[in-house]
Protein backbone atom coordinates (compact mmCIF):
# COMPACT_ATOMS: atom_id res chain seq x y z
CA UNK A 1 0.00 0.00 0.00
CA UNK A 2 2.75 2.15 0.05
CA UNK A 3 1.57 3.43 -3.66
CA UNK A 4 -1.40 5.20 -1.77
CA UNK A 5 1.00 8.03 -0.07
CA UNK A 6 2.58 9.00 -3.33
CA UNK A 7 -0.86 9.57 -4.94
CA UNK A 8 -1.94 11.54 -1.77
CA UNK A 9 1.51 13.27 -1.95
CA UNK A 10 0.38 14.23 -5.38
CA UNK A 11 -2.97 15.22 -5.13
CA UNK A 12 -2.11 17.31 -2.29
CA UNK A 13 -0.02 19.52 -4.47
CA UNK A 14 -2.95 19.82 -6.71
CA UNK A 15 -4.92 21.06 -3.85
CA UNK A 16 -2.35 23.21 -3.19
CA UNK A 17 -2.21 24.93 -6.26
CA UNK A 18 -6.35 24.75 -6.24
CA UNK A 19 -5.84 27.07 -3.47
CA UNK A 20 -3.87 29.72 -4.77
CA UNK A 21 -4.21 32.60 -4.89
CA UNK A 22 -6.14 33.47 -1.40
CA UNK A 23 -9.45 31.28 -1.10
CA UNK A 24 -12.43 33.43 -2.44
CA UNK A 25 -15.13 31.61 -0.99
CA UNK A 26 -15.65 28.60 1.44
CA UNK A 27 -18.89 26.51 1.62
CA UNK A 28 -19.48 23.97 4.29
CA UNK A 29 -22.23 21.26 5.12
CA UNK A 30 -23.66 18.36 4.86
CA UNK A 31 -26.66 16.21 4.25
CA UNK A 32 -28.70 14.00 6.69
CA UNK A 33 -30.52 11.13 5.29
CA UNK A 34 -33.03 8.37 6.49
CA UNK A 35 -34.54 6.02 3.93
CA UNK A 36 -37.18 3.24 4.02
CA UNK A 37 -37.89 0.80 1.49
CA UNK A 38 -38.31 -2.65 1.05
CA UNK A 39 -36.02 -5.27 -1.36
CA UNK A 40 -36.85 -8.77 -2.76
CA UNK A 41 -33.34 -10.16 -2.62
CA UNK A 42 -31.06 -7.70 -1.33
CA UNK A 43 -27.89 -10.01 -1.35
CA UNK A 44 -28.64 -11.89 -4.53
CA UNK A 45 -29.35 -14.59 -2.67
CA UNK A 46 -30.79 -18.46 -3.90
CA UNK A 47 -34.51 -19.60 -3.10
CA UNK A 48 -37.53 -17.85 -1.49
CA UNK A 49 -38.00 -15.42 1.52
CA UNK A 50 -35.16 -13.30 0.90
CA UNK A 51 -37.17 -10.52 1.19
CA UNK A 52 -36.38 -7.20 4.19
CA UNK A 53 -37.70 -4.44 5.03
CA UNK A 54 -34.58 -1.68 4.90
CA UNK A 55 -33.94 1.41 7.15
CA UNK A 56 -30.71 3.56 6.11
CA UNK A 57 -29.65 6.49 7.52
CA UNK A 58 -26.87 8.89 6.03
CA UNK A 59 -24.29 11.37 6.51
CA UNK A 60 -22.79 12.95 3.89
CA UNK A 61 -20.23 16.17 4.56
CA UNK A 62 -19.04 18.37 2.28
CA UNK A 63 -16.58 21.31 1.94
CA UNK A 64 -15.47 23.63 -1.42
CA UNK A 65 -13.32 25.80 -1.64
CA UNK A 66 -13.46 28.18 -4.68
CA UNK A 67 -10.95 30.90 -5.97
CA UNK A 68 -11.11 32.92 -9.55
CA UNK A 69 -8.66 30.25 -11.30
CA UNK A 70 -9.97 26.66 -9.37
CA UNK A 71 -11.94 24.76 -7.01
CA UNK A 72 -11.85 21.96 -5.19
CA UNK A 73 -14.50 19.76 -3.41
CA UNK A 74 -14.00 17.63 -0.20
CA UNK A 75 -16.81 15.05 0.58
CA UNK A 76 -17.87 12.24 2.79
CA UNK A 77 -20.20 9.66 2.87
CA UNK A 78 -20.83 7.89 6.38
CA UNK A 79 -24.50 5.30 6.34
CA UNK A 80 -26.11 2.29 8.28
CA UNK A 81 -28.40 0.30 6.97
CA UNK A 82 -30.34 -2.24 8.81
CA UNK A 83 -32.79 -5.18 8.15
CA UNK A 84 -35.83 -5.77 9.37
CA UNK A 85 -35.04 -10.19 8.86
CA UNK A 86 -32.55 -12.32 7.96
CA UNK A 87 -29.71 -10.17 7.52
CA UNK A 88 -27.05 -8.28 9.52
CA UNK A 89 -26.53 -4.70 9.54
CA UNK A 90 -23.61 -2.78 8.14
CA UNK A 91 -22.35 0.68 8.25
CA UNK A 92 -20.58 1.91 5.15
CA UNK A 93 -18.56 4.78 4.43
CA UNK A 94 -15.93 6.76 2.39
CA UNK A 95 -14.32 10.24 0.99
CA UNK A 96 -14.04 12.20 -1.88
CA UNK A 97 -11.77 14.80 -3.19
CA UNK A 98 -12.16 16.56 -6.73
CA UNK A 99 -9.87 19.38 -7.72
CA UNK A 100 -9.05 21.64 -10.32
CA UNK A 101 -7.36 24.84 -11.49
CA UNK A 102 -6.12 27.19 -14.27
CA UNK A 103 -2.76 28.88 -13.47
CA UNK A 104 -2.80 29.74 -16.79
CA UNK A 105 -5.60 30.48 -19.88
CA UNK A 106 -3.45 27.47 -21.79
CA UNK A 107 -3.32 24.91 -18.68
CA UNK A 108 -5.64 23.21 -16.52
CA UNK A 109 -4.64 21.10 -13.62
CA UNK A 110 -6.99 18.35 -12.26
CA UNK A 111 -7.15 15.84 -10.05
CA UNK A 112 -9.30 13.13 -7.76
CA UNK A 113 -9.26 10.53 -5.33
CA UNK A 114 -11.74 8.64 -3.27
CA UNK A 115 -11.77 5.59 -0.86
CA UNK A 116 -14.54 3.75 -0.30
CA UNK A 117 -15.89 1.02 2.31
CA UNK A 118 -18.47 -1.00 1.73
CA UNK A 119 -20.47 -4.02 2.26
CA UNK A 120 -21.43 -5.16 -1.19
CA UNK A 121 -25.09 -6.12 -2.23
CA UNK A 122 -27.68 -5.33 -5.03
CA UNK A 123 -28.28 -2.20 -3.95
CA UNK A 124 -24.53 -1.04 -3.41
CA UNK A 125 -22.80 -2.79 -6.53
CA UNK A 126 -19.36 -2.82 -7.07
CA UNK A 127 -18.70 0.10 -9.95
CA UNK A 128 -16.18 -0.76 -13.21
CA UNK A 129 -12.65 0.92 -12.43
CA UNK A 130 -12.42 1.77 -15.94
CA UNK A 131 -15.89 3.06 -17.18
CA UNK A 132 -17.65 6.15 -15.24
CA UNK A 133 -18.78 6.02 -12.12
CA UNK A 134 -20.82 7.67 -9.69
CA UNK A 135 -19.36 10.87 -9.74
CA UNK A 136 -20.31 11.74 -13.02
CA UNK A 137 -24.08 12.51 -12.84
CA UNK A 138 -24.92 12.61 -16.38
CA UNK A 139 -23.40 9.25 -17.58
CA UNK A 140 -24.80 6.01 -16.57
CA UNK A 141 -23.28 4.01 -14.24
CA UNK A 142 -21.53 0.58 -15.32
CA UNK A 143 -20.70 -2.30 -12.65
CA UNK A 144 -18.82 -4.91 -12.39
CA UNK A 145 -19.96 -7.88 -13.97
CA UNK A 146 -17.66 -10.26 -12.37
CA UNK A 147 -18.71 -9.02 -9.10
CA UNK A 148 -22.31 -11.03 -9.53
CA UNK A 149 -20.67 -13.57 -6.95
CA UNK A 150 -19.36 -10.99 -4.37
CA UNK A 151 -22.55 -10.07 -2.51
CA UNK A 152 -22.21 -9.62 1.73
CA UNK A 153 -18.78 -8.84 1.12
CA UNK A 154 -16.77 -5.86 2.78
CA UNK A 155 -15.11 -4.07 -0.19
CA UNK A 156 -12.64 -1.54 -0.50
CA UNK A 157 -11.20 0.47 -2.74
CA UNK A 158 -8.54 3.44 -3.27
CA UNK A 159 -8.46 5.36 -6.02
CA UNK A 160 -7.07 8.76 -7.71
CA UNK A 161 -5.94 10.23 -11.25
CA UNK A 162 -4.26 13.39 -12.27
CA UNK A 163 -4.44 14.85 -15.52
CA UNK A 164 -2.84 17.78 -16.83
CA UNK A 165 -4.03 19.67 -20.11
CA UNK A 166 -1.97 22.12 -22.18
CA UNK A 167 -3.03 24.08 -25.12
CA UNK A 168 0.44 24.42 -27.27
CA UNK A 169 -1.22 26.41 -29.88
CA UNK A 170 -4.61 28.16 -30.70
CA UNK A 171 -5.52 24.42 -32.15
CA UNK A 172 -3.63 21.83 -30.54
CA UNK A 173 -3.77 20.69 -27.06
CA UNK A 174 -1.63 17.59 -25.17
CA UNK A 175 -2.88 15.86 -22.45
CA UNK A 176 -1.12 14.09 -19.69
CA UNK A 177 -2.85 11.63 -17.48
CA UNK A 178 -1.88 9.04 -14.42
CA UNK A 179 -4.31 7.35 -13.07
CA UNK A 180 -4.26 4.22 -9.83
CA UNK A 181 -7.26 1.80 -8.04
CA UNK A 182 -6.42 -0.78 -5.03
CA UNK A 183 -9.28 -3.01 -4.56
CA UNK A 184 -9.12 -5.23 -1.45
CA UNK A 185 -12.37 -7.65 -1.13
CA UNK A 186 -13.53 -9.05 3.09
CA UNK A 187 -12.50 -12.54 3.92
CA UNK A 188 -15.46 -14.00 4.73
CA UNK A 189 -16.86 -16.95 3.37
CA UNK A 190 -19.39 -16.34 0.81
CA UNK A 191 -21.82 -19.40 -0.41
CA UNK A 192 -18.72 -21.36 0.18
CA UNK A 193 -16.38 -19.48 -1.71
CA UNK A 194 -13.87 -16.83 -0.99
CA UNK A 195 -12.68 -14.06 -3.38
CA UNK A 196 -10.49 -14.51 -5.97
CA UNK A 197 -7.69 -12.01 -5.92
CA UNK A 198 -7.10 -8.19 -4.57
CA UNK A 199 -5.56 -6.44 -7.04
CA UNK A 200 -3.48 -3.26 -7.94
CA UNK A 201 -3.85 -1.33 -11.08
CA UNK A 202 -1.96 1.96 -11.61
CA UNK A 203 -1.77 3.46 -15.40
CA UNK A 204 -1.45 6.92 -17.49
CA UNK A 205 -1.27 8.15 -20.81
CA UNK A 206 -0.57 10.94 -23.01
CA UNK A 207 -3.36 12.47 -25.93
CA UNK A 208 -3.14 14.64 -28.53
CA UNK A 209 -5.74 16.80 -30.13
CA UNK A 210 -6.65 19.58 -33.15
CA UNK A 211 -9.45 21.45 -33.22
CA UNK A 212 -10.68 21.47 -36.91
CA UNK A 213 -13.49 23.74 -36.84
CA UNK A 214 -15.51 25.56 -34.06
CA UNK A 215 -17.67 22.36 -32.84
CA UNK A 216 -15.45 19.51 -33.78
CA UNK A 217 -11.65 18.14 -32.28
CA UNK A 218 -10.28 15.03 -33.51
CA UNK A 219 -6.54 13.33 -32.08
CA UNK A 220 -5.10 10.16 -30.95
CA UNK A 221 -4.28 8.64 -27.55
CA UNK A 222 -2.17 5.70 -26.01
CA UNK A 223 -3.02 4.97 -22.38
CA UNK A 224 -1.45 2.19 -20.48
CA UNK A 225 -1.79 0.04 -17.49
CA UNK A 226 -0.45 -2.79 -15.10
CA UNK A 227 -2.32 -4.48 -13.13
CA UNK A 228 -0.80 -6.84 -9.77
CA UNK A 229 -3.18 -9.51 -8.20
CA UNK A 230 -1.96 -10.71 -4.70
CA UNK A 231 -3.67 -13.83 -5.37
CA UNK A 232 -6.14 -15.98 -7.50
CA UNK A 233 -3.03 -17.19 -9.67
CA UNK A 234 -3.66 -14.41 -12.01
CA UNK A 235 -0.22 -12.75 -11.47
CA UNK A 236 0.56 -9.29 -13.43
CA UNK A 237 -1.18 -8.54 -16.50
CA UNK A 238 0.25 -5.01 -18.25
CA UNK A 239 -2.39 -2.82 -21.25
CA UNK A 240 -0.97 -1.20 -23.91
CA UNK A 241 -3.99 1.11 -25.78
CA UNK A 242 -3.68 3.53 -28.76
CA UNK A 243 -6.83 4.76 -29.71
CA UNK A 244 -7.86 7.66 -32.61
CA UNK A 245 -10.54 10.46 -30.52
CA UNK A 246 -13.23 12.60 -31.48
CA UNK A 247 -14.90 15.17 -30.00
CA UNK A 248 -17.81 17.43 -31.85
CA UNK A 249 -21.13 19.51 -31.00
CA UNK A 250 -23.62 18.06 -33.68
CA UNK A 251 -26.03 20.77 -32.72
CA UNK A 252 -26.77 23.41 -29.76
CA UNK A 253 -27.84 20.57 -27.38
CA UNK A 254 -26.23 17.47 -28.86
CA UNK A 255 -22.45 16.75 -27.81
CA UNK A 256 -20.39 13.73 -28.99
CA UNK A 257 -17.72 12.44 -27.93
CA UNK A 258 -15.93 8.70 -28.89
CA UNK A 259 -12.63 6.80 -29.15
CA UNK A 260 -11.73 3.89 -31.47
CA UNK A 261 -8.71 1.15 -31.14
CA UNK A 262 -6.99 -1.54 -29.83
CA UNK A 263 -5.71 -3.25 -26.83
CA UNK A 264 -2.61 -5.30 -26.42
CA UNK A 265 -2.66 -7.51 -23.33
CA UNK A 266 0.26 -9.45 -21.59
CA UNK A 267 -1.17 -11.87 -19.00
CA UNK A 268 0.92 -14.06 -16.75
CA UNK A 269 -0.44 -17.54 -16.37
CA UNK A 270 -1.09 -19.53 -13.53
CA UNK A 271 1.28 -22.54 -15.04
CA UNK A 272 3.82 -19.98 -15.67
CA UNK A 273 4.72 -18.38 -19.25
CA UNK A 274 2.20 -15.26 -20.32
CA UNK A 275 -0.40 -14.96 -22.99
CA UNK A 276 -0.50 -12.02 -25.39
CA UNK A 277 -4.04 -10.99 -26.92
CA UNK A 278 -5.45 -8.14 -29.02
CA UNK A 279 -8.73 -6.92 -28.52
CA UNK A 280 -10.70 -4.32 -30.56
CA UNK A 281 -11.54 -1.15 -28.15
CA UNK A 282 -13.21 1.75 -27.99
CA UNK A 283 -16.20 3.68 -26.57
CA UNK A 284 -18.97 6.27 -27.24
CA UNK A 285 -20.59 8.89 -25.15
CA UNK A 286 -23.84 11.36 -26.68
CA UNK A 287 -25.81 13.44 -24.73
CA UNK A 288 -28.27 15.96 -25.27
CA UNK A 289 -28.94 18.92 -22.82
CA UNK A 290 -31.75 21.69 -23.37
CA UNK A 291 -30.70 24.29 -20.49
CA UNK A 292 -31.29 23.23 -17.15
CA UNK A 293 -34.13 21.55 -17.53
CA UNK A 294 -33.10 17.93 -18.43
CA UNK A 295 -30.56 15.61 -19.68
CA UNK A 296 -30.29 12.82 -21.95
CA UNK A 297 -27.03 10.54 -22.69
CA UNK A 298 -26.60 7.35 -23.94
CA UNK A 299 -23.08 5.27 -23.26
CA UNK A 300 -21.64 2.18 -24.87
CA UNK A 301 -17.67 0.82 -24.42
CA UNK A 302 -15.53 -2.01 -25.13
CA UNK A 303 -13.06 -2.29 -23.02
CA UNK A 304 -10.29 -4.59 -21.17
CA UNK A 305 -10.29 -3.98 -17.49
CA UNK A 306 -9.05 -6.00 -14.20
CA UNK A 307 -11.35 -8.22 -12.31
CA UNK A 308 -10.64 -9.83 -8.54
CA UNK A 309 -12.92 -12.41 -9.72
CA UNK A 310 -12.61 -12.84 -13.51
CA UNK A 311 -8.87 -11.68 -13.92
CA UNK A 312 -8.46 -9.41 -17.10
CA UNK A 313 -11.51 -9.55 -19.07
CA UNK A 314 -12.75 -7.76 -22.23
CA UNK A 315 -16.02 -6.03 -20.83
CA UNK A 316 -19.10 -4.51 -22.94
CA UNK A 317 -21.31 -2.21 -21.61
CA UNK A 318 -24.27 -0.17 -22.90
CA UNK A 319 -26.62 2.55 -20.49
CA UNK A 320 -28.37 5.32 -20.99
CA UNK A 321 -29.77 7.75 -18.28
CA UNK A 322 -32.39 10.56 -18.35
CA UNK A 323 -32.88 13.65 -16.05
CA UNK A 324 -36.25 16.14 -16.22
CA UNK A 325 -37.15 18.81 -14.09
CA UNK A 326 -40.70 18.68 -13.88
CA UNK A 327 -40.49 22.13 -11.96
CA UNK A 328 -38.35 24.29 -10.32
CA UNK A 329 -38.68 22.15 -7.01
CA UNK A 330 -39.08 18.68 -8.73
CA UNK A 331 -37.13 15.99 -10.74
CA UNK A 332 -37.32 12.66 -12.19
CA UNK A 333 -34.81 10.50 -13.33
CA UNK A 334 -34.58 7.57 -15.13
CA UNK A 335 -31.07 5.29 -15.67
CA UNK A 336 -30.18 1.44 -16.80
CA UNK A 337 -27.38 -0.68 -17.72
CA UNK A 338 -26.33 -3.67 -19.02
CA UNK A 339 -22.27 -4.87 -19.26
CA UNK A 340 -20.71 -8.53 -20.25
CA UNK A 341 -17.49 -9.63 -19.29
CA UNK A 342 -15.51 -12.11 -20.62
CA UNK A 343 -12.69 -13.32 -18.77
CA UNK A 344 -9.85 -13.73 -20.95
CA UNK A 345 -8.55 -16.58 -19.23
CA UNK A 346 -11.84 -18.23 -19.17
CA UNK A 347 -12.24 -19.14 -15.40
CA UNK A 348 -15.35 -20.82 -14.22
CA UNK A 349 -17.91 -23.00 -15.96
CA UNK A 350 -18.53 -20.41 -19.13
CA UNK A 351 -15.87 -17.41 -18.29
CA UNK A 352 -18.83 -14.48 -18.68
CA UNK A 353 -20.58 -12.82 -16.59
CA UNK A 354 -23.22 -10.13 -17.03
CA UNK A 355 -25.07 -7.76 -15.12
CA UNK A 356 -28.16 -5.88 -16.04
CA UNK A 357 -29.88 -2.45 -13.42
CA UNK A 358 -32.32 -0.03 -13.89
CA UNK A 359 -33.86 2.34 -11.01
CA UNK A 360 -36.28 5.35 -11.82
CA UNK A 361 -36.10 8.52 -9.04
CA UNK A 362 -37.83 10.79 -8.09
CA UNK A 363 -37.04 14.34 -5.46
CA UNK A 364 -39.14 17.01 -4.57
CA UNK A 365 -38.23 20.07 -2.48
CA UNK A 366 -40.02 20.95 0.34
CA UNK A 367 -38.47 23.84 1.80
CA UNK A 368 -34.86 25.37 1.15
CA UNK A 369 -33.20 22.72 3.64
CA UNK A 370 -35.60 19.95 3.21
CA UNK A 371 -36.56 17.66 0.60
CA UNK A 372 -38.34 14.35 0.00
CA UNK A 373 -36.68 11.68 -2.18
CA UNK A 374 -38.37 8.31 -4.09
CA UNK A 375 -37.17 5.56 -5.72
CA UNK A 376 -38.01 1.80 -7.38
CA UNK A 377 -35.46 -0.22 -9.60
CA UNK A 378 -34.27 -3.46 -10.64
CA UNK A 379 -30.75 -5.29 -10.47
CA UNK A 380 -30.01 -8.81 -11.57
CA UNK A 381 -26.87 -10.97 -12.55
CA UNK A 382 -26.69 -13.50 -14.82
CA UNK A 383 -23.98 -16.25 -16.13
CA UNK A 384 -22.91 -17.01 -12.95
CA UNK A 385 -22.14 -20.47 -11.59
CA UNK A 386 -24.98 -20.24 -8.83
CA UNK A 387 -28.46 -19.39 -9.94
CA UNK A 388 -29.69 -15.95 -8.35
CA UNK A 389 -32.76 -14.46 -8.34
CA UNK A 390 -33.06 -10.48 -9.66
CA UNK A 391 -33.91 -8.00 -6.56
CA UNK A 392 -36.68 -5.33 -6.65
CA UNK A 393 -36.49 -2.33 -4.18
CA UNK A 394 -38.34 0.47 -3.28
CA UNK A 395 -37.71 3.20 -0.88
CA UNK A 396 -39.07 6.85 0.24
CA UNK A 397 -36.63 9.03 2.12
CA UNK A 398 -35.94 12.70 4.01
CA UNK A 399 -33.06 14.85 3.10
CA UNK A 400 -32.14 17.71 5.40
CA UNK A 401 -29.36 20.30 4.92
CA UNK A 402 -27.30 21.48 7.22
CA UNK A 403 -24.76 24.85 6.98
CA UNK A 404 -24.44 26.19 3.20
CA UNK A 405 -27.31 25.71 0.75
CA UNK A 406 -26.52 27.77 -2.54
Amino acid sequence: MKNVHYIAIALGGVTVVAQSPAMADTRVGADLGLDGGYSTNPFSGQGGGTGSGTLTGSFRPFVDLITPSSSTRITGDVSRTEYARLYDGHTDFGGMLVTQARPSAQTTLSGNAGFTSRVVNALNPIYSVILPGPENPDLPIIIDPATGGTFAQRTKMLNGGLQLHQRVSARDAITLQVNGALLRYGRQNVAGTYPQSDYDMFGGGIGYQRSISANTAIGMSVNASRTKYKTGGFGTSTTVSPALTLQTKLSPTVTLSADAGVTFSDMDLAGGGSRKTTSLSGSVNVCKQRGERSTFCLSGARTVSPSGFAGMSRQTSLGASYSYALDPRSQLTVSGSYARQSSMRGISNTGTYDYGQATVGYSRQITRRLSAVASVGYADSFNTSIARKANFYGNVGLRYRIGDIR
